[in-house]
């Protein structure tokens, strides 16, 4: 897989938080019991799902024609609610505007997922008003998963139909990697998560 700004970015990030002090398994947990003191993974994941935002934003930046808009906590359009934007972007020469809220587990909890489906119906409006000029393609994107086919399990099957059925489209890696004409295979993709996955484990 060739190095892309989007792996650049990972690698940096894990390599940085492999050198930061991690937070360890603790006595009263049955991976304490079993193994003793070590890298709690739960906290890593947890930790490296933030910097996604932060790698598919790099590789934005570094893809001509395509520009980054304000994201983060915005005060929506003639109300008082503020919310946070996580990823929006512009397809300059088609005017498109892109809006993602970045999931890397679509395995939802029944109250999280109407909670979640209604913030980017919401945030959709009032991107509408706010770029009135142009396109506006919203969803979600997960990108712990490369591509849907991938997702044989019934229950994920089932949390993408209630999503769709809401009027929210889920997408993952590959659809934002065709927007942005960045060729990366499925095989190269989930290596690449795997060497992640070392350098956070070293």
């Amino acid at each position: 897989m060739r190095i892309t700004a989007f792996c650049k970015k990972g690698i940096e990030e894990a390599n940085r938080i492999s050198k930061e002090k991690a937070k360890m398994t603790e006595i009263g947990s049955m991976k304490y019991s079993l193994w003793g003191p070590e890298k709690s993974e739960q906290s890593l994941v947890i930790r490296f799902g933030r910097v996604c935002e932060s790698m598919i934003k790099e590789q934005i930046r570094d893809t001509e024609g395509f520009s980054l808009l304000p994201s983060g906590v915005q005060r929506l359009s003639g109300m008082k609610k503020k919310k946070d934007v996580d990823l929006l972007f512009l397809d300059i020469e088609k005017k498109m505007i892109y809006y993602r809220e970045l999931k890397t587990n679509i395995e939802l909890d029944t109250e999280k997922l109407p909670a979640t489906s209604d913030k980017v119906k919401l945030l959709s409006k009032h991107l509408e008003k706010t770029y009135p000029d142009c396109t506006l393609d919203f969803g979600i994107l997960c990108l712990s998963v490369f591509d849907q086919k991938n997702l044989t399990q019934n229950k994920m099957k089932s949390k993408i139909r209630q999503f769709e059925s809401s009027g929210v489209k889920i997408t993952f890696a590959n659809d934002i990697f065709k927007t942005l004409s960045l060729t990366i295979t499925e095989q190269e993709y989930y290596k690449f998560w795997r060497q992640i996955g070392k350098i956070l484990r070293s």
